[in-house]
């Protein structure tokens, strides 16, 4: 009982960081736009209104810290369940008891689990589905923070431009080229990682392949292309068709 009460204390410690970050994005939102008007109307000059533009920033970086503060709370449990100290089944039926917590977004939450239904799966299994999970929610995370320093370089870039009323800092624009690069390098060190992980996994004598694919295949999987899925499946999938 210990390991649930853990886990629904997580889940509510994990709720409430949620909560203060997007209070904290409404205080930053408020305060750049009432900085950009009032410099605006002071100077007499709408060179200031360029500071709105730090609110594409603003807002992916809150989405990047919220994504990292789910991928905690997620990565917690996930090693809990691969030890079989809980199971999803009975720890959403406790959570979705509780009046306290904000039902929308609990679900939210609970949505980023893996579907698992019944406690007939493996250890070797869960710790495969865990690691395909890991792999597909890490992936996701590592797009929204590339996304912040874009839209921070083009932002700074075009801020710069507009104060110093001249083109040249627009140049440091060009650099967002290199961020597809970027984001293809890290995936496809989390997917060596991650296959890995999958790997150990299935070469163990109580892996089940078909539970494995059945759970897997439910779980939200963009933005990875179908290609790659199955080479981070693993091998027996192939074997399973």
């Amino acid at each position: 009982m210990s390991a649930y009460k853990n886990a629904i204390d997580l889940t509510m410690e994990t709720i409430g960081s949620r909560a203060k970050s997007y209070r904290n994005l409404v205080v930053a939102v408020v305060l750049t736009g009432i900085c950009s008007i009032v410099w605006t109307v002071a100077a007499w000059t709408i060179s200031p209104l360029s500071g709105l533009i730090l609110l594409f920033p603003l807002c992916s970086l809150y989405f990047l810290m919220d994504s990292r503060i789910l991928s905690r709370w997620r990565s917690r449990l996930l090693a809990d369940w691969v030890k079989g100290n809980i199971e999803f089944r009975y720890f959403q039926d406790a959570v979705n008891a509780n009046p306290v917590l904000p039902k929308e977004t609990l679900q939210g939450m609970l949505d980023t689990l893996p579907a698992v239904s019944d406690q007939g799966i493996s250890l070797a299994t869960r710790e495969a589905i865990a690691g395909f999970a890991t792999f597909i929610h890490t992936c996701r995370t590592d797009v929204m923070a590339l996304r912040t320093v874009g839209y921070a370089l083009a932002g700074g870039s075009l801020i710069i431009a507009v104060i110093l009323r001249t083109w040249h800092p627009l140049l440091g624009i060009i650099t967002l080229v290199l961020i597809p690069l970027g984001q293809q390098c890290v995936k496809t060190w989390r997917r060596g990682k991650s296959r890995e992980v999958i790997a150990n996994a299935q070469e163990k004598a109580d892996f089940n392949n078909e539970k494995y694919l059945e759970i897997v295949s439910q779980l939200h999987q963009d933005p990875i292309p179908n290609s790659e899925l199955i080479d981070i499946m693993g091998a027996r999938t192939e074997e399973a068709k």
